[in-house]
């Protein structure tokens, strides 16, 4: 049965993530609708009128009419937490829950990955470089890199603009599929700590993402897990970012595999790593052995 093309309007010339994930969030809606689509890149008013979604574009946004823009005077709101909405939120905020399937889902990835893109087409500052000779390279830059230069031919913009849509796309249901499963790991992660007898070292039967919930445990010092190597690790829990509750033991560090074993007396260690944060054994009981000797050292 034939269906009619839902069509996509934007605006053109230089592109930007926003309205490139903007683009990649609606194509994953239609094709969860199985309804196929097309998109067209303009400023002229009257393909506004006949766009089933138009968005970044048109002074707009009412989200009953599919209208996405936030350039109006007075933008498009903002988020509980002050951030303003860009093109790609505002769609996220309405098709982003049918997309990744839940609304804790699409919850996290609000926060995670689209609010920080709106933030960087809103001109909103969310952090403040140390260096600022040396600063992040966001996604955003990435997709600004595809726009035309000086020396190029503008009108491969149009080009580009679906090339990275695609890569958005696959972007997107990636970040949907690994959100989905470090959710369901943490539940895991949360009935070890749980069950634990010993909730200064949580041992965990297989590799679960694990950092975002003992943080918040603040009697757990260290995480013992099997790595995909087929060693153990006992890694430390970091009280915030880069500074670790317990580092392991200074006598540890960058050691040798068997001289390792000396120090620690646990036969089958094989690293620790040099910044004492992580280390290593050939076993489980061994990675259990180093994790107590570290609270007792």
């Amino acid at each position: 049965m034939f269906k009619r093309k839902r069509l996509l309007v934007t605006h053109n010339g230089p592109f930007h993530a926003d309205d490139v994930f903007a683009a990649a969030t609606l194509s994953l809606y239609l094709k969860q609708q199985k309804l196929p689509w097309k998109l067209v890149r303009t400023r002229d008013e009257k393909m506004f009128e006949k766009g089933d979604f138009v968005f970044d574009v048109g002074g707009v946004y009412k989200a009953e009419h599919n209208r996405f823009d936030h350039h109006q005077r007075g933008g498009a709101g903002e988020r509980e937490n002050g951030m303003p909405y860009a093109a790609f939120g505002l769609v996220w905020r309405h098709y982003g829950e049918a997309v990744a399937g839940s609304a804790e889902i699409w919850r996290e990835i609000d926060e995670d990955f689209v609010a920080p893109i709106d933030a960087h087409d809103t001109g909103h500052i969310i952090y403040e470089p140390i260096n600022r000779e040396i600063t992040p390279v966001e996604i955003s830059h990435v997709v600004a890199y595809f726009n035309s230069t000086w020396k190029e031919d503008a009108r491969e913009n149009d080009k580009h603009f679906l090339t990275l849509v695609s890569v958005a796309t696959e972007i997107l249901a990636r970040l949907i599929k690994k959100t989905c499963d470090k959710v369901e790991g943490r539940q895991h992660v949360e009935e070890a700590y749980e069950n634990a007898r010993n909730k200064e070292v949580i041992v965990l039967d297989q590799y679960w993402p694990w950092h975002g919930v003992l943080k918040h445990k603040s009697d757990t010092i260290y995480a013992v897990y099997p790595h995909i190597t087929g060693n153990w690790h006992v890694q430390t829990v970091e009280a915030e970012m880069f500074k670790p509750r317990k580092a392991l033991p200074e006598a540890w560090a960058g050691q040798p595999e068997g001289e390792l074993q000396k120090i620690t007396g646990v036969a089958d260690a094989v690293f620790a790593h040099p910044k004492r944060f992580l280390a290593g054994a050939k076993s489980r009981e061994g990675a259990i052995a180093l994790a107590k000797k570290a609270l007792n050292s």
